[in-house]
């Protein structure tokens, strides 16, 4: 399905307005990308924990452990690790190899990093990505590319890299290169970024879609280059909607260059702004951005199959004939504030499953929430939260949860499925163990029974949305960039679903996307949201490539109780410290408490 008019060139008005600021001069040819690089793929050690000495170019490091990059540590020897961690290499730059340098720096690539980073060249900060706890903010789809300025070289002899990182759930470390340096081309000696009027990154009709580009040259000398811009749909295809005429443009010094565009877009939805500077020499630079256009009336097309309803009943009934036998043991994770426990019990299909539940230590009764996971994430207690109770949830398959259904390295997602029996499905049991943990949190005499709210992100955002619709005992829904909704349209918009889902066609031979669709549409929370009677509160990351902002509405849409969003337009698959103080403090207000906590 595709929520665009296909003829949309004919009927589009547009409107583009030109800012041109050209400043100093000089003279500059860009460096071809191909040319004087370096390899730092080998030769890397790896630590866990944080101690500033890590940083020092002389620490010995001789009895660290050797790690591969371009894989994460879970897959090279550090099972189901979070926390911070340490890398650091040891390597000599020749001086020969980079003859003829004309620029003050060498551009570095890293790859990609899971979740937050801080690169140091001999001890010198030289770049970082995210934001370390207490102000997390993860920027693991973020390539890390940063400049080593020549002063800070030691020409023929050894230099040290030291990253510091921090990886908050799932899978972390350096897990996909190039890890390179190199002579600067024009993607590292330019800076393009993006100024938005509405700070938000959402419009409305009968406004206009406007963004201001800027450009930075950090070369210090002067270039030509050929610009190019087009407005494209949010679909994987991209659906070209308006395409400007390429021409050249002269970037001076260190200077700025600023261009203003406006667009009336077609329809309500989700469209990609996206910029290209090439030089002569072939090298180039694309920069995107994605906004949003009266998101909220998006329409999106129901899919729920004639028996939807009575497949969640009879599945909650199947779910109410499993006994909980909840089992609680108290952790030395305790605190002072807080009492935590482990908790075990039996959900759907008479699965083990364990959460961590953590309750303060003064007289209830006690709000509480239900914190659920990421896509295969592991949940530990809150011991933080001091005033409230809350059970973080692993379920079936997650955390510590695989007595009795493990992934053992397969796709998460795959697991059951049989489209002649959605039953069988993995997320029908991980649905249903969110509701056993309600059942869990009502079955003790210290939580008040009208003051229970869910929460979670990515995967558990729509678990927090499955949770919200399948059990009325919810009184908030606060889903973060929510996954698990408008399945057909996440086939359109996200490249990680087109890749598995070609992949489950394989696992199972035969399997036809007919045959996906109908048995994803039992568990789309698009198709159960109008089933929520609860507040909800949902945010969204903008430029979300993993759990696409469409995707999030088309859920979010179907919902009739009262609710609010949030979208931060520079957000990718992951959020800052400012939306969880604000979350946290709307989930206070909802439980009746002075503060949630994290």
């Amino acid at each position: 399905m595709s929520y665009y008019n296909q003829n949309i060139s004919k009927d589009v008005n547009l409107s583009i307005e030109w800012i041109l600021i050209l400043i100093c001069i000089s003279c500059f040819a860009f460096a071809s990308a191909d040319q004087n690089q370096l390899s730092i793929e080998d030769g890397w050690k790896m630590k866990k924990g944080d101690n500033a000495d890590w940083i020092k170019p002389d620490f010995d490091d001789s009895g660290w452990k050797p790690i591969q990059v371009g894989k994460t540590w879970e897959n090279a020897g550090y099972s189901e690790y979070d926390g911070y961690a340490w890398y650091r290499i040891r390597f000599i730059i020749p001086k020969r190899a980079f003859k003829g340098l004309k620029h003050d720096f060498l551009s570095i690539s890293l790859g990609f990093i899971d979740d937050v980073d801080v690169t140091y060249f001999n001890g010198e900060e030289i770049g970082k990505s995210g934001a370390f706890p207490p102000e997390y903010a993860t920027a693991y789809y973020n390539e890390r590319k940063y400049r080593i300025f020549k002063s800070l070289i030691r020409w023929d002899q050894e230099n040290v890299i030291a990253v510091r990182m921090y990886d908050g759930h799932g899978e972390g470390g350096l897990y996909m290169g190039p890890y390179i340096i190199k002579v600067p081309g024009i993607a590292e000696m330019l800076d393009v970024n993006f100024d938005l009027e509405n700070s938000d990154g959402i419009y409305h009709s009968p406004d206009l879609l406007p963004v201001t580009l800027s450009i930075q040259n950090h070369s210090g000398e002067n270039n030509q280059v050929i610009y190019e811009c087009t407005l494209k749909s949010d679909c994987v295809d991209k659906e070209l909607i308006f395409n400007s005429k390429k021409r050249i443009v002269q970037i001076t010094g260190e200077n700025e260059l600023t261009e203003v565009y406006k667009f009336y877009p077609p329809s309500p939805g989700f469209y990609r702004i996206v910029t290209t500077l090439s030089d002569t020499n072939g090298s180039k630079i694309t920069k995107s951005i994605m906004l949003g256009y009266d998101p909220e009336k998006i329409k999106t097309e129901i899919t729920r199959e004639d028996n939807f309803e009575d497949f969640w009943r009879e599945r909650k009934q199947e779910l109410g004939r499993v006994d909980p036998a909840f089992k609680m043991i108290r952790s030395d994770m305790s605190t002072d504030e807080v009492d935590v426990y482990l908790v075990e019990m039996r959900s759907y299909g008479n699965v083990r499953i364990r959460g961590w539940y953590t309750v303060p230590k003064n007289d209830g009764p006690h709000a509480a929430i239900l914190s659920v996971p990421g896509y295969t994430g592991t949940m530990w207690p809150y011991v933080n939260r001091t005033n409230v109770a809350t059970f973080a949830l692993n379920p079936r398959g997650h955390g510590n949860s695989k007595d009795d259904i493990d992934p053992k390295g397969s796709e998460y997602m795959f697991l059951g499925f049989d489209p002649e029996h959605p039953e069988k499905y993995i997320y029908a049991g991980a649905y249903l163990d969110c509701i056993r943990a309600i059942d869990f949190l009502f079955s003790r005499p210290e939580i008040d029974k009208s003051r229970i709210g869910v929460e979670g992100g990515s995967q558990g955002g729509g678990l927090s949305f499955a949770t919200a619709a399948l059990d009325q005992r919810i009184m908030f829904c606060a889903p973060d960039i929510p996954w698990l909704g408008d399945w057909i349209g996440y086939f359109e918009a996200a490249i990680w679903s087109g890749e598995n889902y070609a992949k489950l066609a394989e696992s199972y031979p035969g399997l036809t996307p007919s045959d996906i669709n109908r048995l994803l549409s039992y568990f789309d929370t698009m198709n159960l949201a109008n089933r929520i009677r609860c507040p909800v509160f949902m945010s969204v990351g903008l430029q979300d490539e993993v759990c696409p902002p469409r995707n999030a509405f088309a859920t979010y849409n179907q919902v009739s109780s009262d609710k609010e969003y949030r979208v931060y337009p520079f957000s990718g698959h992951g959020l800052g410290s400012e939306h969880y103080t604000l979350k946290n403090k709307w989930m206070a207000e909802r439980l009746g408490v002075e503060e949630v906590g994290l």
